[in-house]
């Protein structure tokens, strides 16, 4: 059958990696590579550089873009568009002197053409570009009109799809066959001419943005029309509302005025209590002043009348009098207090009680003492009864103060109460009548904007769904060679039985409900449970860990196969072999060596990174084992050893030998290692 397209696949013939510490080659020199026909592999241990070699491979092809946005469940799911890389300090990273001097170039054929390109590591920005030897301007927009060109697709996005999508299949294992719409892409770019393809592709976008400013026109324009109905409700029922609005605002006014009342009560109560505060601050001072005074007095009493007793006697009784207790037993000595201040009124002796008039000694001294203590007292007496009564109003004051604190706080409820059943019966107050017109007609102009959407978008699908028939009938016309390829390729993998069924699949554009009819392939594989009829697997989830990475690489080689037609592919992946049950070892790498041996007289290239493991996958995939006979300059061209070329990490430090040893026994044939 003819092909629909002309595609050619890009295949990497040769790379040169230099100024890169993380690789600095044997010599020091770089590391230098030329890609026989049929398989390569790129062997190492891990954290020595295998997934950063086959990352450089991918950024020497497809620059230093990514798609606008990527889902990791879809790959297909995005605008038809290109942003610039998402993490340009990849390279520059994993080295101390940020790859300064770093570059990669190579040799990529596309059919019997020829293109070399050399990036820096940097920012993968181009330094030389040529065409089948002729020199062409070193820029990215030149590299990407002579890829887009050369590979036979209609735009750089599609080979970028291409080639990120379909030829490299890295670490991040990202499902081709489980994603509808990324399905269709590759589908799409494979098998549907560039005009049509690129139609299909710009239209996809087109009707997402039409629907997209359809549905936000249309919220705002539903918006606007509830609002116009509510005013035009609330006309009926205005004077209502208005009387209503009148009893609420002179409700509020009166309580706006109340508080505005209190308010100045409050402050004058404020200012009173302030003043009484400081004015028994000032009394509290004075009463401690005349105290002391009065202590001081009485201690001259005593020692006036007590001349030859100790200072400590005169204190103590000084302590009574002033009703501060007994400092010998520790007692209030209340009764003994007053006692001694009616003594000492009368001029007394403290001891025995004697009159003035029978006291031989101190009989003067004492009268005028005795007067002195009463003075003090008196004066003592009356300065506390000013302090207690000034105290009395201050907190009067302060309690009328706290009182009007609590209304005020009732007011201003009250208050915010009104003004949200003010706002709430305003909100229902009709608008004007020119604000109503102006809505009326701002929904007039949204709702013709709104139908011209509907008409472009419906216009836009039916367009589309034509585009979608077409592209469906030329996939569907590749289903065959792409199922046989496929089973081929999946019984290498797997025991189970698996066939690739073509369906048409229906799904929206955009998040209109508008659904169109996609063409895409389902899954069918038996079970234990459904051991003789091949059930549906629609997703990811319906299939282990091990058969959803090789049913994913089985499609993808069937795709290659299909579109390359013998003029030369390429596929580049790290091994999955963990995930690989150990009998399939050697026949899924029969299968990927039968691949890699296709192509043509061009021949097909597949790169595949390998641990030193004991897994088998190096000598599975070049078949030493089936042919003992592999000359070892044979096997060393298809080797790219990173214990040899790669920095030595701290693990080949310390056990170099051992892995070296381990890859002496993986390129060496040995056919005892075959299963029974």
């Amino acid at each position: 059958m003819a092909a629909t397209t002309n595609i050619k696949f890009p295949v990497l013939r040769a790379f040169d990696l230099t100024g890169y510490l993380l690789v600095p080659g044997r010599d020091g020199t770089g590391l230098s590579h030329r890609f026989e026909k049929g398989v390569s592999i790129v062997a190492g241990i891990n954290g020595i550089g295998k997934t950063t070699l086959l990352n450089a491979l991918l950024r020497l092809l497809i620059g230093p873009w990514d798609v606008l946005r990527e889902d990791p469940d879809d790959i297909g799911s995005t605008r038809h568009e290109l942003v610039r890389w998402r993490t340009p300090e990849y390279f520059a990273s994993r080295v101390p002197d940020g790859a300064a001097s770093a570059t990669i170039g190579g040799w990529v054929t596309f059919g019997s053409e020829r293109v070399y390109v050399l990036r820096a590591l940097t920012d993968l920005s181009i330094k030389e570009l040529a065409h089948n030897g002729t020199r062409l301007e070193a820029s990215e927009q030149a590299f990407q009109e002579i890829v887009t060109r050369l590979s036979g697709v209609d735009s750089y996005f599609d080979y970028h799809f291409l080639v990120r999508n379909l030829l490299f299949y890295l670490e991040d294992r990202r499902p081709l066959v489980w994603a509808d719409e990324g399905q269709f892409e590759i589908a799409r770019v494979l098998f549907v001419p560039g005009p049509d393809s690129t139609r299909t592709s710009r239209l996809y976008d087109e009707i997402k943005q039409l629907d997209s400013r359809y549905r936000n026109l249309l919220t705002e324009h539903n918006r606007n029309l509830r609002r116009l109905r509510e005013h035009r409700k609330a006309q009926g029922t205005a004077e209502d509302i208005r009387a209503a609005v009148a009893t609420k605002q002179e409700a509020y006014a009166g309580s706006e005025e109340a508080l505005i009342r209190i308010d100045t009560l409050i402050d004058q109560s404020i200012a009173q209590e302030r003043a009484h505060s400081d004015a028994l601050r000032r009394q509290q001072l004075d009463l401690e002043s005349s105290y002391r005074a009065y202590e001081g007095i009485q201690q001259r009493y005593f020692a006036q009348a007590f001349p030859k007793a100790e200072e400590t006697f005169h204190y103590i009784m000084a302590h009574i009098v002033s009703e501060g207790g007994c400092l010998v037993c520790g007692s209030d000595a209340r009764e003994r207090a007053e006692e001694l201040k009616r003594q000492m009124a009368e001029g007394r002796c403290p001891v025995c009680a004697s009159p003035p008039d029978s006291q031989e000694r101190v009989v003067g001294v004492t009268e005028v003492a005795a007067e002195r203590v009463n003075r003090a007292a008196t004066d003592l007496e009356a300065r506390r009864h000013a302090f207690q009564a000034l105290r009395a109003q201050r907190d009067i004051i302060a309690e009328r103060t706290s009182a009007m604190l609590h209304e005020r706080r009732d007011l201003q409820e009250t208050l915010d109460k009104y003004r949200l059943e003010l706002a709430a019966l305003e909100a229902r107050l009709p608008v004007s009548a020119a604000a109503i017109s102006e809505l009326e007609a701002a929904v007039k102009v949204s709702q013709e904007q709104v139908n011209e959407l509907a008409k472009n978008r419906a216009e836009a699908l039916r367009t589309f769904r034509l585009l979608m028939t077409n592209a469906g009938a030329l996939i569907a016309n590749k289903h065959p060679a792409i199922k046989q390829h496929f089973q081929e390729c999946v019984k290498a993998f797997l025991e189970e039985a698996c066939e690739l069924n073509y369906r048409e699949r229906e799904r929206t554009v955009g998040q209109s409900g508008e659904k169109v009819r996609f063409p895409g392939f389902d899954i069918m594989l038996t079970s234990g449970t459904f051991p003789n009829t091949p059930t549906a697997r629609l997703s990811i989830e319906d299939v282990s860990e091990s058969q959803k990475e090789f049913v994913d690489l089985a499609f993808r080689i069937a795709l290659i196969r299909t579109a390359s037609e013998s003029q030369g592919a390429m596929l580049v992946l790290e091994t999955p072999e963990a995930s690989l049950d150990s009998l399939f070892i050697y026949r899924a790498g029969d299968l990927l060596r039968n691949f890699a041996n296709e192509g043509g007289q061009l021949g097909n290239l597949l790169l595949a990174s390998s641990n030193l493991n004991d897994a088998n996958m190096i000598p599975a995939l070049l078949g030493i084992d089936r042919h003992p006979n592999t000359s070892p300059q044979e096997i060393d061209l298809r080797m790219i050893n990173l214990l040899e070329e790669a920095a030595r990490n701290a693990a080949l430090v310390a056990r170099g030998p051992q892995y070296e040893e381990q890859y002496r026994r993986a390129v060496t044939p040995n056919p005892g290692r075959l299963p029974d």
